[in-house]
């Protein structure tokens, strides 16, 4: 009966949502039948995009699919991957526990990765011109010379395939050019900011031509680490970007890209936001704080908890070094009807974070982790039309292979004092701690064929059917040893394999040259692992695949003219083997310990209701409960629980007013909003990681002369200063009572010029 009842509950809403988009739909029929299908003056720029492996114009791909331009970008102030969930509906991005500032948790529609182990893997992945991205290190790309971003929402498993479970991002960069061209923004602002960023497009020889890009960006943290004072949350980033591109002829055209990022700073803000001592899993705590009091010290509790988030108390000083470096080579081929594309890529990472776990002054659990890693990747499609054009068709394989090496070290409850003769006698002499180290040395190979076929039926109705297969194997060879009681596991070696289908299938009929509606069932899947934490005696037992069926009903049309843009899309998931925390061996590890249910919507549209007006809203609701729970799962998990990063809510909306300033240029004014419902970070909910509704203003201005030689802008982020946490993470089960936030930046002010040539 239960069962019976969540049925008719999620299907009474998608028939409302469904409903909803059908009424839209015909509303924007009735609209776009007198359009002209030629765009007219004003009408909305055009987006190309590459969502399904071929460039097709935004409104006829029957995905729903965030696409932000350069010039978007630049509008509203998007310098980094991490400002993309204030700007996209049902996307969001967590800090990173030990993935850096470099680094970035990614979720949508409430599926991601909330665990930065190398046994683990994303599921939302990087997609950089084309190059799969496979580690979040290193992911918190800085967005200079791009040409744009695409956020592919829902399973893309058939043509994305391993880990685009709840989708992917596409960054894609402008290619070289035969034009001598370029461009360098120089920025100043709050903390001490300075910003240099260029690119320079340089025609070499006859069809040959290179471009270059080159950033640093360095500017002071925004917290304090007490008691040394040292800054908290720093930025020094440098990378540089290039491309070589040889075109003989026509039908051939060859790009050679290299790329490198490097960071080095701090580790960022962790605040102390609670102390619950009397918390069951606290008895660490406790006798630490018996020891600290023998000594006449301040004990741990609620009264080291920070008024002001930007502070926070730290035994050492954090470090957070991380290099990113790769390459790749395109090729393009059309042999007349019938195109190839060839990728190859090597990308490899090396990181060393170190901070205070626990934010607060003594060595209570401190950590440091190394990584290196490497990949390489070959991808091979063919595409092209058949059946007078009817049939369109895309074919290819996928190879893939990677070595990650991890090394945790963490230390807890490190001697600060020696508790001698007195009424606290009875506890025993801290002399030395108990010092963890976990080694990790994973081998990945990967390998898939896949195929996707669109067929015409009509004029106006298509369907769409495709398969993609995937073998995987991981060869996992670890350690563990606990050094206060002696090494606990010996290096061992253990292996496992895993094959997976991913179809996909899909109708859409479009109404007229502006409207189209589609309807698409998909399934996705995140590789399966080892246990990473498993410290036992025991081998690292493995994990499977989590998997979701996605159902999505969408409509997508322009009006007015091309003035205004709708987009709606309605979607529900039936999310199985959802990896998490489990009891196994008498030890935390990661199993598959539960079913998950998810569904939402989004809406994005665009208008330009006279030439010097753009207005932008996008509005997401997602719901996510967990239904079916694995006995053995260690934590506690009712069906109500939420999904980490899963706000019920999110809304952005911006508007751009543009001021023609006699015959010398423009002043353009925009402002943009930003809504997160309430949402948690971990399971089970922790209520003191819970973090409230809240909202995010940011203006800006830009002044710019007709030439378009130039361009000044200035900018306020964060306009009333919000508090919030983008990131928290309660820490009972180590002992240790406390519970650590991240918060968002504070408010920060700047300027920029921009000079074009």
């Amino acid at each position: 009966m239960k069962t019976a009842s969540r049925f008719v509950d999620v299907y009474g809403r998608g028939l409302l949502t469904g409903t909803a988009i059908t009424l839209l739909c015909a509303t924007a029929a009735m609209a776009a039948e007198s359009a002209d299908p030629a765009p007219a003056r004003g009408a909305l720029e055009e987006v190309l995009i590459t969502a399904q492996r071929v460039e097709e114009r935004l409104q006829d791909v029957p995905i729903s699919v965030a696409a932000i331009t350069t010039k978007e970008m630049e509008r509203r102030g998007i310098y980094n991957i991490t400002d993309l969930p204030f700007n996209v509906p049902n996307l969001a991005m967590s800090a990173s526990p030990m993935g850096g500032n470099s680094g970035t948790q990614i979720f949508l529609r409430g599926v991601g990765q909330f665990d930065y182990i190398t046994t683990q893997e994303p599921n939302v992945p990087i997609y950089v011109d084309g190059v799969y991205v496979a580690r979040t290190a290193g992911s918190a790309l800085d967005l200079f010379d791009i040409e744009r971003v695409e956020v592919l929402r829902g399973p893309q498993g058939t043509l994305f395939g391993r880990n685009a479970l709840g989708g992917a991002i596409q960054v894609i960069t402008p290619k070289p050019t035969d034009e001598l061209s370029g461009r360098a923004r120089f920025t100043v602002g709050r903390y001490d900011r300075r910003d240099v960023e260029g690119t320079i497009n340089l025609p070499i020889v006859e069809k040959v031509s290179a471009r270059i890009t080159a950033a640093s960006l360095n500017r002071d943290g925004y917290g304090t680490l007490l008691p040394s004072g040292i800054d908290a949350a720093d930025v020094n980033n440098d990378y540089v970007r290039g491309q070589i591109r040889f075109q003989p002829d026509e039908t051939l055209d060859i790009i050679l890209r290299a790329d490198t990022f490097r960071r080095k700073g701090n580790m960022g803000l962790d605040t102390l936001v609670n102390v619950n001592i009397d918390d069951p899993g606290s008895v660490g705590v406790v006798f630490y704080n018996m020891a600290l009091a023998a000594q006449g010290l301040p004990i741990i509790d609620e009264n080291m908890v920070q008024d002001n988030p930007y502070i926070g108390l730290s035994s050492r000083t954090d470090e957070d070094f991380s290099e990113v470096w790769g390459t790749s080579l395109e090729i393009n081929k059309d042999f007349g009807g019938v195109q190839l594309k060839s990728l190859t890529a090597y990308r490899a990472l090396s990181a060393h974070m170190a901070y205070d776990f626990d934010s607060t002054p003594y060595p209570l659990v401190e950590q440091d982790n190394e990584y290196d890693q490497d990949q390489i990747s070959q991808e091979i499609h063919l595409s092209g039309k058949a059946m007078d054009d009817r049939l369109k068709w895309i074919i290819g394989g996928f190879y893939f292979k990677e070595d990650a090496f991890e090394h945790q070290h963490a230390i807890l409850f490190q001697p600060v004092i020696v508790t001698g003769p007195g009424p606290y006698d009875f506890v025993p002499d801290v002399t030395g701690g108990v010092d963890f180290q976990n080694v990790l040395d994973q081998k990945t190979t990967s390998y898939a064929g896949f195929g996707q076929l669109n067929y015409a039926i009509t004029e106006k109705f298509s369907a769409t059917v495709g398969l993609r297969y995937s073998h995987e194997k991981k060869e996992l060879t670890s350690s563990f040893g606990m050094f206060a009681i002696g090494n606990v596991r010996p290096e061992a070696e253990t292996s496992d394999s895993w094959n997976n289908l991913s179809p996909k299938f899909g109708l859409e009929y479009h109404i007229n040259d502006d409207a189209m509606v589609y309807v698409s069932a998909s399934r996705g899947f995140r590789s399966g692992g080892f246990n990473g934490r498993e410290f036992t005696p025991f081998p690292p037992g493995s994990f499977d695949p989590e998997k979701i069926w996605a159902y999505e009903l969408g409509m997508k049309s322009e009006w007015m003219e091309r003035r205004v843009r709708l987009n709606v899309s309605g979607y529900y998931y039936d999310y199985t083997d959802y990896q998490g925390n489990t009891l196994r061996n008498l030890a935390i590890s990661t199993g598959n310990i539960a079913s998950v249910e998810i569904y939402g919507m989004e809406i994005e549209g665009y208008a330009r209701p006279m030439d010097d007006l753009d207005i932008f809203i996008g509005i997401g609701y997602n719901e996510s409960n967990i239904t079916d729970v694995d006995p053995n799962a260690i934590i506690t998990i009712r069906p109500d629980t939420k999904l980490p990063q899963s706000p019920k809510w999110t809304v952005a909306l911006g508007a751009q007013y543009t001021i023609a300033l006699s015959n010398w240029g423009t002043l353009a004014l925009r402002g943009d909003y930003f809504y997160k419902s309430a949402h948690e970070f971990f399971l089970p909910n922790f209520p003191s990681e819970h973090q409230k509704g809240y909202s995010i203003v940011n203006s800006r201005a830009v002044l710019a002369p007709e030439s378009g030689r130039w361009e000044l802008h200035f900018f306020v982020q964060n306009l009333t200063d919000k508090k919030y946490k983008m990131f928290g993470e309660e820490t009972a089960p180590f002992g240790t009572a406390v519970t650590t936030a991240k918060f968002g930046r504070p408010r920060e002010w700047g300027a920029s010029l921009q000079v074009n040539f």
